[in-house]
């Protein structure tokens, strides 16, 4: 599940030092949710420091600022559904 950058405690991964990215897709360094670093294709770049989320996605235009979460386009996958099922309901 890719949780927005404002979700506290999403950085958590309890005694793990190293492990898979939310998106199961990449890997996640953390150091019990204080600091920590993750790099995947779906969620990019993302560095985390006390809670707080700063990150760049180059595969999904966007960056993620603390407060603020993610700023960019809406995302392709999101509004594809969205297309489909309009689709399908006609």
């Amino acid at each position: 599940m890719d949780l927005p950058p404002t979700a506290i405690g999403k950085d958590y991964s309890g005694a793990k030092l190293v492990t898979s990215a939310p998106s199961g897709r990449g890997v996640q360094v953390s150091l019990f949710g204080l600091a920590g670093l993750t790099a995947s294709p779906v969620e990019g770049l993302e560095l985390n420091l006390l809670g707080l989320a700063f990150g760049l996605n180059p595969f999904d235009p966007a960056i993620k600022l603390p407060l603020l979460g993610r700023l960019g386009p809406a995302r392709a996958a999101a509004s594809t559904s969205v297309r489909l099922s309009e689709e399908h309901v006609q």
